[in-house]
This record gives C-alpha cells, sequence and structure tokens, in this order.
C-alpha cells in the first residue's frame, strides 16, 4: 500500500528521495531507539559491562537508527524490492567487513 501511495507523489512531485529517506526515519525513531535501547539494557546487566549503562544503551540505538537509515536510503535508491535486496547485502557486508557496521562491537 504504501509503495503506490509514494510511487503516486514523488510522480506529481510532491517530494523527493531524501525527503522520503528523512521523514520515514523520524517516524520509525522512536520504535528502532525503544528496543534498542531494552537491548542495550539488558546486555549491560546481564553481561556486567563498566561503562555507564547510558553510553551502552546510546551506543545501541545510534547503532540502530543507522542500519535502519541505510536500509531505507538503499529502499528509497533502488526501484523494486528484489534490486535493493540484491544491492543491500553487498553494501551491508562491505560495511561490516569494514568495520562501519560493527556487530561484534
Amino acid at each position: 500500500k504504501e509503495k503506490d501511495v509514494i510511487v503516486r507523489e514523488r510522480a506529481a512531485s510532491h517530494y523527493g528521495g531524501g525527503s522520503y529517506l528523512a521523514a520515514k526515519a523520524l517516524a520509525e525513531l522512536p520504535s528502532d531507539a525503544l528496543f534498542a535501547c531494552l537491548f542495550g539494557l539488558v546486555v549491560h546487566t546481564q553481561c556486567g559491562l563498566r561503562a555507564p549503562w547510558l553510553e551502552v544503551v546510546g551506543a545501541c540505538a545510534l547503532v540502530a537508527l543507522t542500519c535502519a537509515s541505510l536500509g531505507l536510503a538503499i529502499g528509497a535508491a533502488v526501484p523494486n524490492a528484489e534490486r535493493a535486496m540484491t544491492a543491500g547485502v553487498p553494501i551491508m557486508t562491505v560495511h561490516m567487513l569494514t568495520g562501519v557496521i560493527d556487530p561484534a562491537g
């Protein structure tokens, strides 16, 4: 449903890809950050980390928001879901290998 609306609105030049990306990221920010914060809090508590809990939770939230925004950017730049998956996997792999996205922390 959302794709049909976006295609229609972009065809009418209501907004561009950057505006869509920013709006979508801001709309999903609360749920993405909430789950990442809960994860960071559980990891901090269960693992007995020495870092202040706010830093751990904040880092988890920022990584989650950055990864979600990267996925949205790939989706906005590619015309269909199949090509987005084809483009997204190598991009995420390169980012993980170079340390831009560090799953090990």
